[in-house]
């Protein structure tokens, strides 16, 4: 679906202030945005697309999520993750995390909290899980700095984004135990987010280096997935690979059997697409999602 503008909301006094993470509430339709070189978070209506609030006292804003009428927010600058109440704009309860936290996860129905910590030179990265309303916590030692992280639909899991070593790190809820490591094919994993929707299918981003374009260079020529290795041959079979939703509308030609010829009947062959950077976020994202929700590819 293509994207455009709709309205620029104007924030006051941000004039070259940086800004971080975002949160739509559904209960209270506003939009609640961290803007870290004012320590602060602005508020914005939705509906109306104004800007109805700056709500102080959040040092270094970082992760901010958002659901049922409650707002989280790292306060990167305090070691803190802040509880807030979206109606009322109140701070129920400031909670001590690790330093730095950065990424943020909730649970609404469970109320549980995950924080993930970049930590310095002389403390550690941690990822924690608190409970809000008992005096409950969990954390475990990161491979690397955390950025994004994400819960699945049922609140079981919880995934994280490690800039490096590249991967998705992932823990059960709420002890955060059962960990696995899904490395990424390219360095600096950062935006991750889920669909928790009717398929909870996981999308990562990252930084998209010339040996991940060499090989998907590699992959259209010579026709197999630098991810799954499953060979282009086998694409086509129902299921064999989450490739295959996109895989025929923009690769056809690309993904045929060595050797099988065009038919004609189809029309003219189409040309081979330009290996644009937006073509190759889409198929990185495609066969990401193929390694972490198929079983048969995750240790390929």
């Amino acid at each position: 679906m293509p994207l455009g503008v709709t309205r620029v909301v104007e924030i006051p006094g941000s004039a070259g202030l940086p800004f971080d993470h975002g949160a739509f509430d559904p209960k209270t339709r506003r939009v609640f945005v961290a803007h870290t070189g004012c320590d602060s978070i602005e508020v914005i209506d939705h509906d109306s697309l104004r800007h109805v609030g700056t709500l102080q006292n959040f040092p270094e804003a970082a992760g901010v999520v958002a659901d049922e009428g409650q707002v989280l927010v790292t306060n990167r600058g305090a070691a803190s993750l802040a509880w807030v109440d979206g109606d009322t704009f109140e701070t129920r309860v400031v909670f001590k995390t690790g330093l730095r936290p950065n990424g943020v996860a909730f649970v609404a129905r469970l109320q549980l909290a995950v924080a993930a910590c970049i930590g310095d030179e002389t403390h550690g990265a941690k990822l924690q899980a608190l409970s809000l309303d008992a005096d409950h916590h969990w954390s475990i030692d990161l491979p690397g700095r955390p950025r994004w992280c994400v819960t699945d639909t049922a609140g079981e899991r919880v995934f994280l984004a490690i800039r490096e070593p590249s991967m998705i790190l992932t823990a059960s809820l709420p002890k955060l135990d059962m960990v696995q490591h899904w490395t990424l094919p390219s360095a600096g994993a950062h935006g991750l987010d889920i669909d928790k929707g009717t398929s909870s299918t996981l999308h990562a981003t990252a930084a998209l280096s010339s040996k991940w374009t060499h090989s998907l260079e590699d992959y259209l020529t010579n026709g197999h997935c630098p991810v799954c290795r499953m060979p282009h041959s086998s694409i086509h079979r129902l299921g064999s690979c989450m490739w295959q939703s996109v895989i025929q509308a923009w690769f056809e030609p690309l993904t045929r059997a060595p050797g099988q010829s065009w038919k004609s009947k189809q029309g003219p062959e189409p040309r081979r697409p330009l290996l644009s950077r937006q073509n190759i976020c889409t198929c990185f994202r495609l066969c990401i999602e193929a390694r972490l929700f198929s079983p048969n590819l995750r240790d390929a």
